[in-house]
């Protein structure tokens, strides 16, 4: 098995987050600090094609016997997993709360994402039976598996939420753009939508489209409820969704294509993961 170690040996902030929030509006997120944790790279077999690729992965001491949330973060476009973790740091948050991260990479500079008739799909083979193996061979509660990716990884975390609904409870989509007009999941998915007004690279009205079809296919029937998260940031939230789910759309005014800061992209992730395990 090859073996890649990296660690960043910075002073570590700590992170303060009270009880599960039911929704973004309840709480005040704070920047996640600079990552301070071994995040090792490992090749990982899986049962597909014999695809083994380098997954960044971070694993916490936990007591035997714990089951723990799993997030998979995405990498952008002619990035990398050692880029998603220095981008996201949720090797940070996993290791304050209890959860396992892993950082796979794509099979070219940027992932499959593209759901057009004959489009490549090998990269949602992949990451389907690397879910898989993850949640066999780790301590993975299966009821909380959450996939985060940001501009052209959240795109496939779209596709990922659409396809493999029989083991994600909730999405992330920073900077995103819909894979495609097409999204039937097995079961309903919690999705969090954020987006910058000012985004040249995915507008802003695709991830509008994006927050509008997930409310369809989750089948949701509340009315949108606004609230405010900082001096840019607007949540629009709608509820009454099936088997408990939510999606929410959170508006960064001026925001370009970036995982943000302020309030911070990694911290309204994990709060939105840990409010929405699967019922």
């Amino acid at each position: 098995m090859a073996l890649l170690t990296a660690c960043v040996a910075r002073p570590v902030a700590t992170i303060e987050v009270s009880a599960a929030p039911t929704s973004l509006s309840t709480v005040t997120p704070s920047p996640t600090p600079t990552a301070a944790f071994e995040v090792d790279y490992r090749e990982l077999p899986t049962n597909y094609d014999g695809d083994k690729r380098l997954v960044g992965l971070y694993v916490p001491k936990l007591e035997p016997g714990r089951k723990v949330p799993l997030v998979v973060m995405l990498h952008a476009y002619r990035s990398s997993p050692f880029g998603a973790n220095m981008l996201a740091h949720f090797d940070l948050v996993a290791e304050r709360y209890g959860a396992i991260v892993a950082y796979p990479p794509s099979a070219g500079p940027g992932w499959d994402a593209d759901g057009s008739p004959g489009a490549p799909d090998r990269d949602s083979r992949y990451l389907s039976a690397l879910l898989t193996h993850l949640i066999a061979e780790l301590p993975v509660d299966p009821r909380r598996v959450f996939v985060a990716g940001f501009s052209v990884g959240a795109e496939m975390a779209d596709r990922v939420g659409c396809e493999f609904a029989d083991r994600v409870a909730a999405v992330a989509i920073v900077s995103g753009t819909p894979w495609s007009d097409r999204c039937q999941p097995d079961r309903p998915v919690s999705v969090l939508v954020m987006h910058g007004t000012a985004d040249s690279t995915f507008d802003y009205a695709s991830a509008q489209t994006l927050a509008e079809r997930w409310r369809r296919a989750d089948g949701c029937s509340g009315d949108p409820t606004n609230s405010q998260l900082g001096p840019t940031a607007t949540a629009e939230i709608v509820d009454g969704c099936h088997a408990g789910t939510e999606v929410e759309f959170v508006t960064f005014a001026g925001g370009t294509h970036e995982w943000f800061q302020e309030p911070d992209a990694t911290q309204l992730a994990w709060q939105f993961f840990i409010a929405h395990p699967r019922s």
